[in-house]
């Protein structure tokens, strides 16, 4: 045993310091994954805003923290801007997935087919596709609402108005009313706020995302468009899992249903012989060539 002094705090955490934040509880499916394929520590961090800010404040005291959150309204520039400069010095060690969540790399028929438990004699991988597509098609419509409702909100959740600084021009409590009334930020953030909401601006942005995801055809279609990319995956992902296209027994031949029937899916396709995501082996390279400098 031997004593050492002086060390930095990053030096007694998990692996020697190295460790992969990531979004959700301690039962998350991304702690499953993640911690599946990379040959590092990954923990839960709660919410996205919470990720994000940690990164921006630890990355110079803590250069072995890693941390990864889903693009939820992220643009391409901006997740292809920090995959560019990680691991490079003096930048947040942050990652945002490219597709929407972990579980949109799994609507890909190819990489579903291999799984163990799919049930090939039956099925073919067009049968994968055509259930996926059919499952997405529930999601299209109030995925693009929900992208409007995003997209105002972080336009108006921005800093619109400073804060007094003067203390000589509030005297008294008439004159602080004064000041605070005549404040023109106030009128223009309210007529900010009204056309952001008007009806016209409201259809032409629903219309605008339903174009991204749809490629602009009349409904979603397999190779046209974003949806895969960007709509929200979960559920698309439980409703392929749970089809008879795959069965899953326990070492008694009992036959699995619900979240212990993803779960082996998933353990099964992420076995050393499958071919992942190329995502995921990007993010499995980067790790390693930083953890090895």
């Amino acid at each position: 045993m031997q004593i050492r002094s002086n060390i930095q705090s990053s030096e007694i955490s998990f692996d020697a310091g190295h460790v992969l934040y990531v979004e959700g509880e301690p039962d998350s499916i991304d702690v499953k994954i993640l911690s599946a394929i990379l040959p590092i520590s990954v923990r839960p961090m709660g919410a996205s805003f919470y990720i994000r800010g940690t990164a921006e404040a630890l990355y110079k005291t803590h250069p072995r923290y890693y941390f990864l959150i889903d693009r939820d309204h992220y643009a391409d520039d901006v997740v292809e801007d920090y995959w560019a400069k990680f691991p490079l010095a003096d930048t947040p060690n942050l990652l945002i997935w490219r597709k929407k969540e972990i579980e949109s790399y799994f609507l890909d028929p190819a990489f579903l087919g291999q799984s163990s438990y799919f049930n090939a004699k039956k099925n073919s991988l067009d049968d994968i596709q055509s259930r996926i597509l059919k499952s997405a098609r529930l999601y299209v419509y109030m995925a693009a609402a929900n992208q409007v409702i995003i997209s105002i909100r972080e336009q108006l959740k921005r800093s619109w108005i400073e804060v007094f600084r003067t203390k000589e021009d509030f005297p008294t409590a008439e004159a602080a009313l004064a000041q605070l009334v005549s404040r023109p930020e106030f009128q223009s953030f309210e007529a900010e706020v009204t056309s952001a909401i008007s009806e016209p601006i409201l259809l032409n942005r629903f219309n605008k995302f339903l174009d991204i995801l749809t490629g602009g055809e009349q409904e979603l279609a397999w190779g046209k468009g974003r949806w895969l990319d960007l709509l929200p995956a979960k559920g698309i992902m439980h409703d392929v899992m749970q089809s008879s296209l795959f069965t899953v027994k326990d070492r008694m031949g009992h036959v699995l249903k619900n979240q212990e029937k993803e779960y082996e899916i998933i353990r099964d396709l992420l076995k050393p012989n499958r071919e992942l995501p190329s995502d995921f082996v990007a993010l499995r390279e980067l790790l390693e060539k930083r953890m090895t400098r």
